[in-house]
Formats: structure tokens, sequence, C-alpha cells
């Protein structure tokens, strides 16, 4: 009998945990579904998966960071997983900060690392210091050293463009004691985003892959709606570059944008865990959970030297119909890519329940008052 590893994968409301339950759960592997208490059971699309095996609820970490730990260090305990897989960035840093206290076997990056490529306002140093072009970085205070359009990031998550001196003074008033957490950067015009994804062992490559970003919600800086796979050299030289000096181990994603102004690539953020746009890696030939999964056994991962280039993605729930009713210029192509049997997706036809759970959660979501 085929041996059937037993997995445990956190975050299973977010779209790049059912791609990696897909892939596991397609090799055979027992997975089990994790995701916090706060969110409910119908919001966690990963549990309709017909590869989850189980579902555990842990408590929120934003809530209480030790209550998620002495959970998740009960369940290892009492159940002996083969190999545990983060997914999002939180979960991701609660196993590299306490991973000695959890009995689990795992695949982590060193904890410095981690905290350089969590923290952009350490990526950006960082980066400067290698040599890679990064758009001109000054703290928030300083932004009216940076003239629009800039973008406000925050050190962790999100950002947002000034195109005017008015909406960069009404984004500092906003952010008010917040603003000097976080950074104000130029503004690089362009539409596509360039990402190198790594599968790294103690600092060497392994495997790789590379897509070219099309839509994204919302447009101004946000997850994935189509992207497309990719090779360019430059592209995985800098990529390369990052994670080999920071040692990394494990899985990350290096984002760039190429600017129209002199068409060179400029660092965006470093994600230091699996990335939205996993299941087009897949799609196109790099399986990077079971490659993951595949080392914590102690296996040799069967990486190929190439994938297949070109191949097109679509990410229809829920972020391609939010992206298709708040832009009109892009209902066309977005019906049009819908019916196009060459355009891959996130519906799948052998595993449609994630889908119908999270189109039922974004009615649900709209229909509240």
């Amino acid at each position: 009998m085929k041996f059937r590893p037993r997995v445990f994968i956190t975050d299973g409301s977010y779209p790049n945990a059912v791609a990696a339950i897909r892939a596991l759960g397609r090799d055979g592997s027992l997975v089990t579904v994790g995701e916090r208490d706060s969110i409910s059971a119908k919001g966690s699309i990963g549990f309709w998966s017909r590869y989850c095996s189980s579902r555990f609820r842990y408590p929120d970490p934003e809530r209480n960071r030790n209550a998620t730990v002495d959970s998740l260090k009960t369940l290892f305990s009492e159940n002996e997983f083969d190999a545990v897989i983060p997914i999002g960035l939180q979960m991701t840093e609660l196993f590299v900060l306490n991973g000695e206290h959890l009995p689990m076997k795992a695949m982590l990056p060193p904890r410095d690392s981690f905290e350089i490529a969590a923290d952009k306002r350490r990526t950006f140093e960082f980066a400067k210091n290698l040599g890679v072009r990064i758009p001109a970085t000054v703290p928030a205070c300083d932004y009216r050293s940076i003239p629009p359009p800039c973008v406000f990031k925050h050190p962790r998550t999100g950002a947002e463009v000034a195109y005017s001196t008015q909406e960069a003074k009404e984004i500092a008033e906003r952010l008010g004691d917040e603003l000097c957490r976080y950074i104000v950067q130029a503004f690089i015009p362009g539409c596509n985003g360039f990402g190198y994804f790594g599968f790294y062992v103690a600092g060497r490559e392994q495997g790789f892959f590379m897509h070219e970003r099309l839509m994204q919600f919302p447009i101004e800086g946000g997850p994935s709606v189509e992207a497309r796979s990719i090779y360019d050299p430059e592209l995985r030289e800098l990529g390369k570059l990052l994670l080999s000096s920071l040692g990394w181990h494990g899985v990350a994603m290096v984002e760039f944008k190429r600017s129209d102004a002199d068409g060179k690539l400029y660092l965006m953020e470093i994600n230091p865990k699996f990335w939205g746009s996993l299941d087009l890696a897949i799609q196109a030939g790099c399986n990077f959970p079971l490659w993951m999964q595949d080392h914590i056994l102690g296996r040799q991962p069967q990486i190929p030297t190439s994938y297949e280039s070109r191949v097109a993605y679509q990410w229809v729930v829920p972020n391609g119909i939010k992206c298709f009713l708040r832009y009109p210029r892009y209902r066309w192509p977005f019906l049009r890519h819908l019916v196009n049997p060459h355009i891959r997706r996130d519906m799948q036809f052998l595993d449609p329940l994630p889908t119908f759970a999270g189109l039922a959660q974004m009615i649900g979501n709209f229909l509240r008052p």
C-alpha cells in the first residue's frame, strides 16, 4: 500500500491554501486543513475541498497568539503529522518565532532572514545594500520630499497611492500617529508586476518559477486576478541574489515592477511565504507544496529543469468578480477570458465546492447590511 503522508496546512480560507490542498491531495496526501476560529466554516473554503481529510480550528493569533501556539502544540502532540505547511504571513511568522516550542516537522526560513523579508523598511535597506534597484524611499514622516504620485506602504501589508499633494496630505493626516511606521516611495509607472518564486534549501536555489501579473485587485496593488508564466533571466538573477543573500530556506516570492519610464526592474517587496498566485506555478509544472512536503519527509523533490511558459491563469472568485464590478474596462476581457478554453482558472470541475463556498461568502458579504 502506498504511503500517504499526513500533512497539516494553515489558513484554509486562502485561495493559495486551496491550491496547496489540491496539489498534495491529488498526490495522495491526507490533508488536515486548519483555520482560525474567527473565520466561519463557510468562509474557510479549503474545508470544502474534496482533498480535505479533516478540519481544525485554532484560536485567532491576532487576538491571542499564545492561545494559538498552545492549541497547535496540543494538536501536534496528539496527532503525528509528517509535514506542517503554513500558508499565510501571520501563521508563517508564528511558526518561525515559535518553532522550537511546537512538536512539528516543517521547512521554515531563519528568523533573522524572515524578519528582514517581512518588514518592507528592512527589505529595501537590505536590497539597496546589495545594489538591487528600489524606488526612491523615505520614512513616511518625510513624505513631502517625494513628489506625487507616491506610495504610502505599511511595513507589513498594504499600500495606498497618492496622485496629488492634497491626497498625500490627506493620507498622512488619516494615518496620524501611525504615519512614521510607514515608508513612502516614488511611484513606478507601469501596469504589470513580475514575480520570481523560489524554493531554497539553506540559501541555495533548488527550484524556481516566474510570472507576469496582468491584472490585480485593487489595481493600485493587490492579489493577482490574471497572470501568465514567463522566463526572464534578469528577474531570476535579481530574485536569486536577494534570497541567496538572505540564506533562505523554504519558499518565497520576490516581486518587481518594470518601469515604463526607463524599462528597468524595481523591487516592490519580498513575500516570505506561499504567494497568492501559487496555483499558476503548479499548473505550469512547479509543484512547490509537493517539493516542500518531500523535503520535509527526507525525500529528494522531483524538480523539473524547466516549466511551461506563457500559461495564462484567471482567478475568478472573488477578485475577478470584484474587478468586473469595479472596473468597467475589465468587463469585456473578463468575460472573454472566462470562456477561453486555453486559460486556466481557479474553478475546477473535479473539486467545485471551494468555488461555490467562495461565491456564497461573497454574496453573503454583499447582502449583509
